[in-house]
């Protein structure tokens, strides 16, 4: 059994993977999506690196909250929202009510997919993606 701390970055052997949080909760972790291998590249990544830069954002919400304040919620862009059928963390049923922002917004599904669509299913999303730049954004450029 892989050991380590429930806190992120810190790899050791002082705890058990089974003390971390939704292990053992198969709607949560499915089936894994690498190998030992691929893991292992993300791991050294991250122990280079850590979570720094990505965890940023969450801690700057509450300003960008304040700063746009002001600001009308409304996204004018056309917009592509992509959705997994299978996300535990953000199920499609709670992008309801977006068109009353983002007018011109445009659905996807993946299904049989969680949240991780880019690594779950990368050829359906990249089709989902192309597809719709060139439907919606060469002719906006001229092409």
């Amino acid at each position: 059994r892989r050991r380590h701390t429930r806190y992120i970055g810190d790899w050791s052997s002082d705890v058990c993977s089974s003390d971390l949080l939704f292990v053992g909760e198969p709607d949560v972790a499915g089936e894994s999506i690498m190998d030992e291998a691929e893991l292992a590249v993300y791991v050294e990544a991250f122990r280079r690196n850590g979570f720094t830069g990505p965890l940023n954002w969450y801690r700057n919400l509450k300003r960008n909250w304040e700063d746009t304040a002001g600001c009308v919620d409304m996204v004018r862009a056309p917009a592509l929202m992509v959705t997994a059928s299978d996300d535990f963390f953000l199920p499609p049923e709670t992008t309801r009510g977006m068109e009353q922002f983002v007018p011109d917004l445009e659905r996807r599904q993946i299904e049989h997919c969680g949240h991780w669509t880019q690594h779950e299913h990368p050829e359906t999303l990249n089709a989902i993606i192309i597809d719709w730049l060139e439907r919606r954004m060469r002719p906006a450029f001229g092409g």
